[in-house]
């Protein structure tokens, strides 16, 4: 019976060893297989490295916490499509100031049409810069 039970015993070993890692690399959860390219220069690339190496990560897992965890506003660069038409209001009224202007230095006189002309683009120019002021606030 002791017999039995040493084999008994050797093979619950064996049915526990084949449980047991094989050996090799550890299956992985959720691949990483996909591929992100950055361009930077020569300094960007060390400065990266560096803060990454500090942080105990390398490149790529930093930028991925960097991409993942913070949060970047969208930048100010950005001109909303309203003010870039009130853009192109100024340059046309610009251009017509500009014109009379030159008429005034051809040493044409002061007519009521040319005051009327002037009065109404500078009036355009005042409206134009309280809405500008206004969607600032």
């Amino acid at each position: 019976m002791e017999q039995n039970e040493k084999l008994l015993s050797k093979n619950q070993k064996r049915a526990a060893d084949d449980t047991k890692n094989k050996g090799g690399r550890p299956k992985v959860a959720i691949k990483k297989n996909q591929v992100i390219s950055v361009k930077c220069n020569s300094f960007e690339k060390k400065v990266i490295k560096a803060k990454a190496k500090t942080a105990g990560f390398t490149a790529s897992e930093y930028l991925r916490q960097l991409g993942l965890e913070q949060k970047i506003g969208p930048t100010e660069k950005a001109i909303p499509k309203e003010i870039l038409k009130h853009l192109s209001r100024v340059h046309h009224t610009s251009s017509n100031l500009n014109q009379i202007a030159r008429r005034l230095n051809m040493d044409d006189e002061m007519t009521s049409w040319l005051r009327e002309q002037i009065n109404y683009h500078l009036q355009e120019l005042m409206e134009i810069e309280e809405k500008i002021k206004s969607f600032f606030q």
